[in-house]
């Protein structure tokens, strides 16, 4: 608990200088759009089997973007989306393979700021900022007990909320003065142990975004 109310003040906190830029008008231009892509998540497991083999599984990413240009240089961008998170886990005890598939769906809110280096029509940048996620479903399809791959859900195992720090470079690409597309890739670093069971190990999520989108002034 005390953890969560931890992450609430840091999110409050960037909200807080987030609105003030706002209502300060240091922006000069609001730009929205769709975003989406392929996400690459895997999990960071404190007491994993030593001989498991922890592989990245593949997801989607959906999601808009709100994008406050302070100017030329900086930005402030609002990322609301969907993203699909998890693991690929095989391990060989007793030489019987087992292969555990992680599946969790993830409401995340990004706030991230970002660096431009206005070169038309091509404009590389650099982001970073915190990552707030609401879990909204967790599954875990395994063939531990029967050959037979079997799915359980594992709401009740999980926490509620991750805190994760992204860091990404991209490129923006002028079309018109009222349309931008974007490319980047992100690192997610998430610092919140996800695990709800008591001694049962730390697990933290990982990830890696390939992301498209579609940029338009207001």
């Amino acid at each position: 608990m005390r953890s969560l109310i931890n992450i609430s003040k840091i999110f409050v906190f960037v909200l807080l200088v987030f609105t003030t830029f706002v209502n300060q008008k240091l922006y000069s231009q609001i730009l929205i759009g769709p975003k989406a892509g392929l996400s690459f998540g895997v999990l960071s497991i404190s007491d994993q089997v030593s001989s498991a083999t922890n592989s990245y599984r593949i997801g989607f990413l959906v999601g808009g973007v709100v994008e406050f240009r302070i100017n030329d240089m900086f930005s402030i961008q609002a990322e609301p989306a969907y993203n699909q998170k998890g693991s690929d886990i095989s391990f060989n005890p007793d030489g019987y393979q087992v292969e555990t598939k992680n599946r969790f769906g993830y409401l995340q809110m990004p706030l991230t700021f970002k660096v431009r280096l206005e070169l038309l029509p091509f404009t590389p940048y650099v982001t970073i900022g915190p990552n707030v996620g609401f879990l909204l479903s967790a599954k875990t399809e395994s063939n531990f007990i029967s050959p037979t791959p079997v799915e359980y859900d594992e709401m009740s195992n999980y926490k509620k909320t991750d805190f994760a720090i992204d860091l990404g470079a991209g490129c923006e690409y002028r079309m018109s003065a009222s349309l931008i597309y974007t490319a980047d890739i992100r690192y997610s670093l998430g610092i919140y142990d996800i695990h709800n069971v008591p001694d049962g190990g730390s697990v933290k999520t990982r990830g890696i975004q390939i992301l498209l989108g579609l940029l338009t002034t207001l």
